[in-house]
């Protein structure tokens, strides 16, 4: 019995330890792209050559094989280790069944449990499904704010997380952004840089936007106005757009508050099972808000591709903007009230296949 257990052992103990290896592989293909492309995007910055196109270029097919990695580290998971231990736990338990068997009794003296181990391999494969995921959206956004300036998304996301905890409000998260601000080193980046009136390098462009006499005139006064600070970023065309530092660390503080807000109840939703998030209408006078004015997403294919509801994209998240105060609620309803819903936006056959797709008991045909 016990040169059987030891085998077993054994035997389990080298397939792991042969899939890890696999896994390390992939992982280090992974790692040695992204420092290839951090340590292009750093030396690039550093000195711009006139002609982009072939560098931008190679960016994009390292950004795509980055991400064709990334998708190529969680295959490896699910396509062996997964699978592999899945395997070995059952064809264990079935050596140790038959032992127990042939020898007439249970020597640990307790139930074999058949399901354990599954539901450990279940948990621990969709924590790392979702640590991969996460971090393939974090390169993701990565690589779109490196084309803005010198600040990384979690820079800001520290600096507005420790305000919040030290006040539960926005004004020490602005606070922080502020101080981030003005303790980056803006010098190497292309797009982003910090102006002041102050300052001999932005002068001409301060005499241009204010008129060179009342320029003048504010530095005979010694204006607090020549104290604002200003932050240069380029807008989705390419063109350089200012704001003062204390508007602009406003909008980053509570958009990130409100993004914040918006994947923390897609991800709650999501845990309990809910398809639909509603977007409560307060009367908004921002063109941009106004689509999603008492608006309900599903993330649900199914009822989007059949025109039930709209489907819950990036682009269709609310976002933070200076007139409103948007923000994304998963939508709480019984089996009867989502029934109806469904129905009244479909038809009851429609609502019956999907509550029957779903695993859902379907309410009595009067409530529809």
């Amino acid at each position: 019995m016990q040169i059987h257990d030891d085998l077993l052992r054994e035997m389990s103990r080298r397939q792991v330890e042969t899939l890890l290896e696999n896994l390390s592989d992939a992982i280090r293909e992974l790692e040695s792209s992204i420092v290839e492309i951090t340590w292009k995007t750093k030396n690039h910055f550093s000195k711009v050559t006139p002609d982009q196109k072939e560098y931008l270029s190679f960016l994009e097919r390292r950004y795509k094989k980055i991400l064709t990695l990334y998708d190529n580290v969680l295959n490896t998971f699910y396509e062996s280790i997964g699978n592999t231990l899945s395997q070995t736990y059952r064809y264990g338990r079935s050596i140790s069944e038959s032992l127990i068997l042939e020898s007439g009794m249970n020597i640990a003296g307790t139930p074999i449990d058949s399901k354990a181990l599954q539901v450990l391999i279940r948990d621990a494969a969709n924590d790392f499904r979702v640590a991969i995921k996460q971090s393939k959206m974090m390169f993701q956004t990565y690589f779109k704010l490196s084309k803005q300036g010198a600040l990384t998304e979690s820079d800001l996301s520290k600096a507005v997380a420790k305000g919040l905890l030290k006040s539960g409000t926005p004004t020490a998260s602005k606070k922080n952004v502020i101080e981030l601000f003005y303790k980056s080193d803006f010098s190497k980046s292309q797009s982003s840089r910090i102006l002041s009136p102050r300052d001999k390098d932005s002068r001409e462009f301060f005499i241009e936007k204010f008129g060179k006499k009342k320029f003048e005139k504010l530095e005979r006064l010694n204006s607090k106005l020549l104290e604002k600070k200003y932050i240069q970023i380029l807008d989705r065309n390419g063109n350089p757009i200012h704001f003062k530092i204390e508007s602009y660390a406003e909008l980053v503080t509570r958009s990130r508050i409100t993004d914040s807000q918006v994947t923390a109840s897609i991800e709650e939703g999501t845990r309990a099972g809910i398809v639909l998030y509603t977007v409560p209408g307060h009367n908004t006078t921002a063109e941009v808000c106004k689509p999603h004015e008492d608006e309900i997403y599903t993330t649900d294919l199914t009822l989007a591709k059949a025109g039930v509801f709209k489907l819950l994209t990036e682009k269709e998240k609310p976002g933070y903007h200076p007139r409103c105060s948007h923000r994304l609620f998963p939508l709480i309803l019984t089996n009867r009230k989502l029934f109806a819903l469904i129905a009244s936006r479909s038809n009851e056959k429609f609502a019956r296949s999907w509550f029957q797709k779903q695993g859902k008991a379907i309410p009595e045909r009067s409530v529809a």
